[in-house]
């Protein structure tokens, strides 16, 4: 009795263990899908009211689902307080998509409107790139992950028996 407790405990937890890469790759999707959602409400408001960088992310911290990737941004200094940010080091995105994120909020700014207007579009055709990508991604592993989770997990417990 005991040791078909274990071994379904065993099987749980493998199961468990693959369905947290299966929500990383689902959470890696979100994560894209809104950060192109936030810098296309950003080339919106570029657009139309042109405000001043300080006014732009005020704005993004007004709203609740950009206030974790904005909060500790400061104006003065966008790239290296975006590197300090706790929200941005807990992104679940590769690299590359964090370079593009970094460049393109150290780009605001700095550059006139047209220049902004130009890096946001690149910004966004490469988030959209990439979300298409991790949605590909997603489909195709998160069953192997699933599978592999309890096929694993039914293998020890066999070795167990």
């Amino acid at each position: 009795m005991i040791k078909f407790i274990g071994v379904c405990l065993i099987v749980v937890s493998g199961g468990f263990i693959g369905l947290t890469y299966s929500f990383r790759l689902a959470s890696r999707v979100k994560e894209l899908a809104l950060m192109r959602e936030m810098f296309t409400t950003v080339k919106l408001r570029l657009e139309y009211e042109c405000p001043a960088t300080d006014e732009l992310l005020c704005f993004l911290e007004k709203n609740e689902r950009y206030y974790p990737y904005v909060k500790d941004i400061s104006p003065s200094d966008i790239a290296v307080s975006l590197e300090k940010s706790s929200a941005y080091k807990a992104l679940s995105v590769t690299r590359e998509e964090r370079q593009i994120v970094k460049d393109t909020f150290s780009g605001l700014g700095t550059t006139d409107l047209t220049t902004q207007l130009e890096m946001l579009d690149f910004s966004i055709m490469q988030l959209e790139t990439a979300l298409h990508e991790a949605q590909a991604e997603k489909r195709q592993k998160t069953r192997l992950y699933n599978s592999l989770g309890f096929m694993c997990a039914i293998l020890v417990a066999l070795l167990i028996i």
